[in-house]
């Protein structure tokens, strides 16, 4: 799989340039995103992708994997949210409180 080497860069910059001191919004999950977040998880997961948490034997269901690591924080996601001045805000799931 080829990524584009100014993608690469602006990923990077992102996760070293991020600061959660500097946010404007609230630090609240809304369902909306809680519900793309843990859809694109079990997504990956369906796709063979390694779980970021231990799963007891018993839970087979990938839904219920991805709501494992939401829950505990686990899922490497940044959430991106556009502000009314056309800027945007990035979230990493682990600042959020209301998980």
């Amino acid at each position: 799989m080829y990524v584009h080497p100014i993608y690469t860069h602006y990923v990077y910059t992102m996760y070293t340039l991020y600061n959660k001191e500097t946010k404007t919004t609230s630090p609240n999950i809304t369902k909306y995103e809680r519900a793309k977040i843990l859809g694109v998880r079990t997504e990956q997961l369906n796709n063979n992708a390694v779980a970021n948490v231990d799963v007891p034997k018993h839970i087979t269901n990938v839904r219920k994997i991805a709501e494992l690591e939401f829950y505990q924080k686990k899922i490497p996601f940044m959430i991106r949210r556009r502000l009314p001045d056309g800027t945007y805000e990035h979230w990493r799931l682990s600042d959020f409180k209301n998980l």
